[in-house]
């Protein structure tokens, strides 16, 4: 079992400064020459000996990595082992033993709120490096965020996880099938902070991204934003299941003045 939490993630949004104002060192500019595993090759073994390789020029010691180096890896195990076919990305994942069998993506109980935090990270890392790339990485995050509020079938209503599975796993009991048949068993009764995440990640990308992306996912960005606060407004500040009961942890009612986002 590998267990990555994407609290991490805020070394991708210091990536974005750490590249616009400092080169990397000399001893650091060859490390993208070093072989990555194959694209299908998710074995625990290939990813260890490619992380020793990384750290060997620095003696092995993961502090004198430099960071651009970190996020930059971070990044690119994230992409590659931690995203699910269904484009969203999780923080618990089983390595397989053999080449050519993908990741089992793990059970998390706030998968879509980690998701909202690397919103906001690769939104600052496109603000300042225009990285191209980096940009589709957002617009398949965008799918994934979406499918997070597809699955409950009620307008602006975030699951907290989606697990493909046949059967319910734990949290994760309400059933959906895609249109290809496809079954998913996800968690609902979404908290604050899984919205706080979530609409700090839209809004960091409306501020800083918005205007490049393509135009279909701009509407699919600006549709979900607004779901998820007209989903508020209606009930009066406190996340709603589709059953209609609130959720134990969604009172999100202004105590000091407005909800600013």
């Amino acid at each position: 079992m590998v267990i990555c939490g994407l609290r991490q993630l805020r070394w991708v949004a210091l990536w974005a400064f750490t590249l616009s104002l400092w080169p990397l060192p000399a001893a650091a500019a060859d490390f993208s020459a070093i072989p990555r595993p194959a694209k299908n090759d998710h074995t625990a073994a290939s990813l260890r000996n490619y992380q020793a390789a990384l750290l060997a020029p620095y003696g092995g010691d993961y502090r004198k990595l430099p960071l651009a180096v970190k996020a930059a890896h971070f990044e690119w195990e994230i992409q590659n082992f931690f995203t699910s076919p269904w484009q969203q990305v999780h923080y618990k994942i089983t390595l397989r033993d053999k080449v050519g069998r993908p990741p089992k993506m793990g059970l998390g109980a706030d998968t879509s709120t980690w998701n909202g935090a690397l919103l906001a990270a690769l939104s600052y890392k496109y603000a300042v490096t225009k990285d191209r790339q980096t940009l589709q990485h957002i617009s398949s995050l965008l799918r994934g965020l979406h499918f997070f509020q597809q699955v409950t079938e009620y307008p602006g209503l975030v699951a907290r996880s989606v697990l493909q599975s046949e059967e319910p796993i734990h949290k994760n009991i309400y059933k959906y099938t895609d249109d290809d048949g496809t079954v998913y068993h996800f968690r609902s009764d979404p908290a604050k902070g899984t919205y706080n995440q979530l609409v700090g990640g839209y809004a960091t990308l409306m501020l800083l991204v918005y205007h490049d992306l393509p135009a279909a996912d701009q509407k699919l960005a600006l549709d979900d934003l607004t779901a998820a606060v007209v989903h508020l407004l209606e009930h009066d500040y406190r996340l709603t299941d589709k059953d209609g009961k609130p959720t134990p942890y969604g009172d999100m009612t202004p105590v000091i003045g407005p909800q600013g986002v």
